[in-house]
């Protein structure tokens, strides 16, 4: 089985960090978890000492590999992470190719009780892009997560929302409908990412979405009409008006073109759970320009420190956090 150690390609996203987060940088260690008949690829870093356990969620233009780079700066600040390549990304071994977005959700769900299991921590689900609304629906599904961050809110089930990510008005009005309309004959049709969402604005820098794009272990993969379909109309085990699981923090892009921060809001608004949010200054799809990805790693430090390390010394776990903010 492959590692990332072994691949180059994610070293293409290092130079566009702050140099802080470059010079920092320390690759994570690589595990594969044992998933029905699939074999999960992992990126963590772990230390006994450390409170709180946050699992890195990517969203349909990223991977375990590309999250472990703002994944390093967290345990820098005494949190570990762990980050999993979901289905059809990553090095993540698939035996199921006709999985859906139900499998995305599951598989998260049982890699979060795994979690739980081994180390006995609170976990806090940190889901970028789409993973922000995969990490809600795992919350709503799980009942055990302790923490709820994500970059963008989005519901799928919502036509406006999705004539705004899909690759362009038709499909995300008609394409869908088209879809599920004749599900028996087009669910098995695979096509690449780039030709059903706005893959070309994972960042404000044409240079680095070129890179997602090209990246077949990211934004090059395929997904399959049956992954869409499900995806568009997931529905959530718990309703955004009557969830009150965990805290939330929504620490969202304030130049995202992709995903707009109203697409969050309407859906944070009605979030009955303890929340924040915040824009994240100068920062597009993708937060990592300055000084936005700053302030995002200050938030989330403190969103811990405040919401979670609690919780944690209840549970016989006294280290507190000790931020190294980056100004």
């Amino acid at each position: 089985m492959k590692l990332y150690k072994e691949h180059t390609y994610w070293k293409k996203y290092l130079p566009f960090l702050p140099k802080k987060y470059q010079d920092n940088y320390v690759e994570p260690e690589e595990l594969f978890w044992n998933w029905e008949t699939t074999k999960v690829h992992y990126d963590f870093k772990y230390s006994e000492s450390n409170s709180v356990n946050v699992i890195l969620l990517h969203g349909a233009g990223g991977n375990g590999r590309i999250l472990s780079l703002l994944g390093n700066t967290l345990f820098e600040n005494g949190i570990n992470y762990f980050a999993p390549d979901n289905l059809g990304y990553g090095l993540t071994q698939i035996n199921k190719k006709d999985f859906d977005y139900n499998d995305w959700v599951n598989m998260i769900n049982d890699f979060t009780n795994f979690i739980l299991e081994k180390h006995k921590k609170p976990v806090v689900l940190f889901g970028m892009s789409v993973g922000g609304m995969l990490a809600y629906q795992v919350a709503a599904k799980n009942k055990k997560v302790r923490g709820l961050i994500a970059t963008t809110l989005i519901d799928p089930r919502n036509e406006e929302t999705m004539i705004h990510i899909s690759k362009n008005k038709f499909l995300g009005k008609y394409g869908l409908k088209l879809i599920k309309s004749f599900a028996s004959i087009l669910d098995s049709l695979r096509l690449p990412v780039k030709w059903v969402c706005k893959i070309d604005l994972m960042s404000r820098n044409p240079t680095l979405s070129k890179i997602f794009i090209k990246d077949k272990l990211s934004g090059g993969t395929k997904l399959s009409m049956k992954f869409l379909r499900t995806f568009s109309d997931y529905k959530p085990e718990v309703s955004f008006n009557e969830f009150d699981l965990c805290p939330i923090l929504l620490v969202h892009p304030e130049k995202d073109d992709w995903t707009p921060f109203n697409l969050s809001e309407r859906i944070f608004n009605q979030l009955k759970a303890e929340k924040e949010a915040y824009l994240l200054s100068e920062c597009g799809h993708a937060p990592i320009e300055e000084p936005g990805i700053f302030e995002m790693e200050k938030h989330i430090v403190e969103f811990i420190n405040k919401k979670i390390i609690p919780v944690a010394n209840k549970i016989g776990f006294k280290k507190q956090l000790s931020p190294k903010y980056r100004q």
